[in-house]
């Protein structure tokens, strides 16, 4: 395990319903100018991970 990378993971949710979104993009972006880090699609149950992310990388 790299204690350099960090994971995101999480639920995507409707805001009014609240009820689990499946298949739903789920992006991260650089903070400075938005472009595209990495990404991934939620399961059938709204899930999601992203791992391997350097910290650094986002900034």
């Amino acid at each position: 395990m790299d204690v350099n990378k960090v994971t995101i993971s999480g639920i995507v949710k409707s805001s009014e319903l609240l009820s689990t979104i499946p298949y739903a993009n789920v992006v991260l972006k650089h903070e400075k100018d938005s472009s595209f880090v990495l990404g991934t699609v939620t399961g059938e149950d709204g899930r999601f991970t992203i791992e391997g992310i350097k910290p650094e990388t986002i900034y």
